[in-house]
């Protein structure tokens, strides 16, 4: 199934207005937004505040720590 273009739209004001709040609440500078669909065809995507003076928040750290959390560690 794909998005007509007026669902596109929505979702993208839905994700820009929920990254916006996530910046308000966590004091972020940036929004990660990350999408795994592993399981089961639907749409959902993590929204994972980005804060440049931890280095536990950049990229790549924030999927290790999915890794890690898939393992069990």
């Amino acid at each position: 199934m794909e998005f007509t273009a007026a669902e596109a739209s929505d979702w993208g004001c839905a994700v820009r207005d929920a990254s916006d709040l996530v910046k308000q609440i966590s004091g972020c500078e940036r929004v990660y937004a990350i999408a795994f669909g592993e399981g089961a065809q639907h749409l959902h995507l993590h929204l994972i505040p980005r804060h440049l003076n931890e280095p536990a928040s950049k990229a790549w750290a924030v999927a290790d720590l999915y890794r890690d959390m898939d393992r069990g560690d």
